[in-house]
């Protein structure tokens, strides 16, 4: 070969190799360049959506309450992402808060639109239900210059690697060319010649000739074929009779290893032998395992009296029974074949059990072939034909299938369940005498309630009527003992029997609309003059933003108040209890109605405080607080356990915070709904900002007063004491900022609130503020007695506060006016009975003295009263005069109040002829059965007056004006 010949292929051979590896190179690092950018820019574009996601969603709460502080706090957040030039977030009527990076990198204020390579524009929104209300935007401007600079590095890379690579593939390819390839190649094709002539194998090397490119050429041929050898672990005759082997099967036979690593051709053949050798043992543990399974199996059937039943589409005269089910079904054994006439030795066996159950299962087997139903599972009774007797049979069988669909047979098992259904039978029983035993409890509450009712209306009316004359100091604390002892029993009768109503799970919550303010008044005039008893403090802590038009049952929430805070007096010797009532923010629920609304109540004592094991049964029925044998606190466990379920049943929970010695706090939430016709504020501010001085040494007191007087418009000062009042007082006036108004409370400990009146009145250059005092009820009536030392004062306001009454005062006090629709004073607990004078009333009632009580409470209202004794009375007496009404007992002899009502219905006459229940049947069913009768109303015994005089005016209109003198 000429030396030209030699430079054309070195030049041609380099030049091709070094194009192609070039263009290579160069393809891949274009497509890696191309990539690196597309993963970078949707990179960009991910995370400025994932942050304008995130600032919509975080914003949705501070954007609703117009928070600014809090919407620039999540703002500035957001832009420690060094793409982001600026963010602007537009809420409100023209609110808005915006951020921009300035060249420095530091934040500065902007609305203006910044300059960016992409703008992000989202709208914050509230979720209502499944629909969304934008309440505002959010704008994100970023910058992609990181984005290019990272390109422009990357492609700088990439172009230094491809030159790199090109260079170095160059230099190989001419060393390799001209030292490797071209000279030595004469050598090396000869010597291969006489390799692949004559027989030769492989085991012979190439002669290492004395030039050193073919020694070179030489040496590697020979290296290669030392690691070829290597690499099979032997020669090639030892790979090749170890394949042979394993072809024919024969995995117990050695292979010739040697030496030979696992990675060789020879070790990975040991290691398939190996393999296949555990994959013949694993298969015989299966078979093995299999057939144990079967006669599991076997023993499963036989131990649950269960057997295998199939039935043939072709023989569908015949059923095949395993010898298991032919015992199970009392049929005669037939060893080998097991066939059975599937009409007289089946479906005759089921119907001779129970006709339906045989009909019912015929049907489904039908179905199950026909493919209307999945599988065939029914439950009937068998007559055995071998040793008699009925046995109860479940039976399941699923349908084999052709490729077409057809059914080709049925397989399926029996099982004897005669012990269950035994054992479901006397169950039922047992729960059919469980019932008939709790309704027995209930009709036995329902009679002990009406039997506990009846004398003790007598009781509580007639010393009610007592307490009303002029008694001896020592007979009104007889009568008092005896009032109270009596509404005391009514109030265990009553938990008793709400009680038995959860029990039974009849304890149902009406939905009324109510004033939230009437309950805490109802609760102030219930537990107000104990707490004034017992020297603790009353105090209501009502959020500004709780509703007052609610819709709920106001009923069952005064009622876990009034327990709360009768738990709290019961073992608070001192100090202060607080009421308070908030919107609840733990809400882990969507609401399910916009005008829903979640409240958190809570009653604080600084009481006796409980210990943590106490606080693990205090909501069970029947558990106290003090259970010990000299028990200091009494109760009969009951309140609490029936407080929280009426929490629960109303939506909510009820927890409560203790530490012993250091007083409780009980909290509870319910679920109520704000009324359609949403209600104003019930603050409206005065037409100027007003001063107020709150004095009260009371720090909670003090607190709550302050904050109800900041919520209507006031700046509020406070104090502790009589003397800094009037210091605060008079240096408000040489500042020539005088308070308007002082609200003080009357007992302080150095002067009181009249004193301090007092005080600042006989200051002749001072100017008097408006002056109201508080303090609890029973205070303020003996101030009717203080005679001239209530100079000065211009209102008193009884403790516990309400916001409401507070704004009351303002208005009358001040004269800054209340809204519109602001709620007037509580409707007086004794209605006017003005009305009823001269109605005439049919009164039935077979007992003597609660005829007696309710005769004196009528009268005494100026109405003209007929007594019967039971329903045939009655309707005697209402056909032969004209009544304006009937109060009737529904429990007498002779005719009862339910029949007689019904009576009176069917006379035309008597048709809207006011008749109201008075029983002491109070049970809700009691209710329910007095309407259904035909009555108007339900009063139940022992009576509260009040709630008689209002169902009265509600329903009678008597048809004469005449005044009757009692």
């Amino acid at each position: 070969m000429s030396i030209a010949a030699v430079a054309s292929i070195r030049f041609r051979f380099v030049a091709l190799m070094v194009l192609v590896l070039a263009f290579g190179l160069g393809s891949f690092g274009a497509w890696n360049y191309a990539l690196a950018r597309e993963e970078r820019l949707s990179q960009f574009d991910t995370t400025l959506d994932r942050i304008s996601r995130r600032l919509s969603a975080s914003l949705a709460r501070s954007v609703r309450q117009g928070d600014r502080d809090e919407i620039g706090a999540i703002v500035d957040a957001q832009m420690d992402a060094a793409f982001l030039t600026a963010i602007v977030v537009r809420y409100g009527d023209g609110q808005a808060y915006g951020v921009q990076r300035d060249a420095d990198g530091k934040l500065a204020p902007t609305l203006a639109p910044a300059p960016a390579d992409a703008a992000r524009r989202v709208a914050v929104a509230l979720h209502d239900d499944a629909a969304q209300r934008a309440i505002g935007e959010v704008r994100l401007y970023a910058t992609a210059r990181q984005v290019r600079e990272a390109l422009r590095r990357e492609l700088a890379r990439i172009a230094l690697q491809t030159v790199a690579l090109s260079l170095a593939t160059i230099a190989i390819f001419y060393i390799a060319l001209s030292v490797a390839v071209l000279r030595p190649l004469d050598r090396v094709r000869a010597a291969l010649l006489r390799l692949a002539g004559g027989g030769a194998g492989l085991a012979q090397r190439l002669p290492e000739e004395s030039t050193t490119e073919f020694r070179a050429v030489s040496q590697g041929f020979n290296a290669y074929l030392d690691k070829l050898e290597r690499l099979m672990g032997g020669s090639l005759e030892q790979v090749h009779r170890g394949i042979e082997t394993l072809s024919e099967g024969d995995l117990a036979a050695p292979l010739d290893v040697g030496a030979a690593g696992p990675g060789s051709v020879l070790g990975r053949l040991a290691a398939m032998r190996d393999k296949l050798l555990a994959i013949q043992r694993t298969q015989e543990r299966s078979a093995d395992a299999f057939r144990r399974a079967s006669d599991a199996a076997s023993q499963a059937l036989e131990l649950t009296r269960s057997g295998v039943w199939q039935f043939r589409a072709n023989e569908p005269d015949v059923i095949f029974y395993t010898e298991q089910a032919a015992l199970i079904l009392g049929e005669p054994l037939r060893t080998g074949h097991g066939r059975y006439d599937i009409e007289t030795e089946c479906w005759e066996r089921m119907q001779a059990g129970d006709r339906q159950l045989a009909a019912e299962t015929r049907q489904c087997f039908e179905h199950a072939l026909a493919g209307r139903v999945p599988t065939f599972d029914a439950t009937y009774l068998v007559q055995r034909p071998c040793g008699g007797g009925l046995v109860w049979i479940h039976s399941l069988g699923r349908v084999e299938r052709d490729a077409q669909g057809r059914a080709v047979a049925m397989n399926g098992v029996v099982h004897d369940i005669t012990a269950l259904k035994e054992a479901e039978i006397a169950t039922d029983n047992a729960r059919r005498a469980a019932e008939a035993a709790n309704q027995a409890k209930s009709d036995f509450l329902a009679n002990m309630s009406h039997e506990i009712r009846t004398p003790m209306n007598a009781i509580i009316g007639m010393s009610d009527l007592a307490l009303a004359t002029e008694l001896t100091p020592r007979q009104r604390n007889y009568v008092d003992k005896v009032h109270l002892s009596a509404v005391g029993l009514m109030a265990i009768v009553n938990d008793i029997l709400d009680l038995s109503k959860i029990e039974a799970g009849k304890m149902t919550i009406e939905r009324a609309d109510f004033r939230l303010d009437d309950v805490m008044s109802h609760l102030s005039g219930a537990m107000g003059p104990k707490a004034d008893e017992g020297h603790v403090e009353l105090l209501f802590d009502i959020a500004p933003d709780v509703p007052q038009a609610l819709v709920g049952d106001p009923l069952r929430l005064g009622q876990i108040l009034l327990n709360l805070v009768g738990n709290a007096l019961k073992f608070t010797s001192r100090g202060e209890i607080v009421v308070g009532a908030k919107l609840h923010h733990g809400v882990t629920r969507p609401m399910p109605h916009p005008d829903e609304v979640e409240l958190e109540f809570s009653v604080r004592d600084s009481g006796i405080g409980m210990s943590p094991e106490t606080q693990k049964s205090l909501f069970q029925a029947f558990m106290q607080a003090d259970s010990s044998t000299s028990r200091r606190y009494g109760g009969t466990g009951l309140g609490l356990a029936i407080s929280r379920t009426l929490t629960e049943l109303m939506g909510g929970r009820m927890w409560v915070e203790s530490k012993l010695g250091a007083g409780s706090n009980f909290h509870f939430t319910v679920l109520l709904h704000r009324q359609p016709r949403r209600e104003p504020s019930a603050v409206r501010a005065a037409p100027q900002r007003l001063r107020v001085l709150v004095a009260d040494d009371n720090e909670s007191a003090r607190e709550i007063l302050s904050n109800m007087a900041g919520g209507l418009g006031a700046d509020v000062d406070v104090t502790d004491s009589g003397i800094a009042t009037a210091e605060l007082v008079r240096a408000a006036q040489r500042d020539g900022r005088p308070y308007d108004l002082l609200l003080m409370d009357w007992l302080m400990p150095d002067l009181d609130g009249l004193a301090t009146t007092a005080l600042l009145k006989a200051d002749p250059e001072l100017a008097l503020p408006k002056v109201v005092i508080v303090s609890t009820q029973a205070r303020i009536d003996r101030l009717a007695t203080a005679g001239s030392t209530t100079e000065g004062i211009h209102a008193v306001l009884a403790k516990p506060v309400s916001p409401s009454t507070l704004q009351q005062v303002f208005a009358r006090v001040l004269d800054v006016g209340a809204p519109p629709d602001a709620p007037g004073p509580a409707a007086p607990a004794m209605p006017d009975t003005t009305p009823l004078r001269g109605a005439r009333i049919l009164l039935v009632e077979d007992n003597l003295i609660n005829q007696e009580l309710a005769v004196e409470l009528l009268t005494s209202a100026g109405m003209i009263v007929d007594v019967a004794l039971n329903g045939e009375e009655a309707i005697a007496m209402a056909e032969a005069s004209a009544y304006d009404g009937i109060l009737m007992d529904c429990q007498m002899p002779v005719l009862d109040g339910y029949a007689a009502t019904m009576r009176l219905r069917r006379d035309p006459r008597f048709a809207n002829l006011p008749i109201i229940a008075m029983t002491a049947n109070a049970m809700a069913r009691d209710v329910q059965r007095a309407l259904d009768a035909g009555m108007n109303d339900h009063l139940a015994k022992p009576l509260d007056v009040a709630v008689m005089y209002r169902s009265l005016l509600r329903w009678v209109r008597p048809a004469t004006a005449e005044v009757t003198s009692t």
